[in-house]
């Protein structure tokens, strides 16, 4: 049996980027400086690819590739960006859904006969192990 994670959350999102798309990410928003170096300085609010890291604009929903918002990030296509949603702060204009559908299946039951035969061994062992008197119709 696989162990629980006591720390598991929804709010971890992998995507693949697009090449030459404006980079928008599908769930906003993102949760700031999620990503901070060894000292503890923040390196950028998304992980893109294994090594390079970019900040996201709120207010374009773009991602940029310095904090200062001057220059933006463009994709060659196929890298994973990984980011934090911020599942927390509600109102959301987006909010993801899940499109669950139940189907009908027939539940259908027959009538079964079954024969019980009486045995004076099964009877006595009945009343010595559970008290029970087992009589013969």
């Amino acid at each position: 049996m696989t162990p629980g994670r006591e720390a598991y959350t929804a709010d971890r999102v992998v995507e693949t980027l697009v090449a030459g798309a404006d980079n928008t990410l599908a769930w906003t928003p993102v949760v700031k400086g999620v990503f901070k170096d060894a000292n503890g300085d923040v390196i950028g609010d998304v992980k893109v690819g294994t090594d390079t890291y970019v900040f996201f604009n709120p207010a374009n929903g773009k991602l940029y590739q310095d904090a200062a918002y001057t220059t933006a990030f463009t994709a060659t296509g196929g890298e994973k960006a990984a980011y934090v949603y911020d599942n927390i702060i509600i109102p959301q204009a987006k909010l993801p859904t899940l499109k669950a559908e139940m189907k009908s299946i027939a539940l259908t039951a027959k009538a079964r006969r079954i024969a019980v035969y009486y045995s004076q061994i099964a009877a006595y062992q009945a009343k010595t192990d559970y008290g029970l008197m087992l009589y013969a119709a």
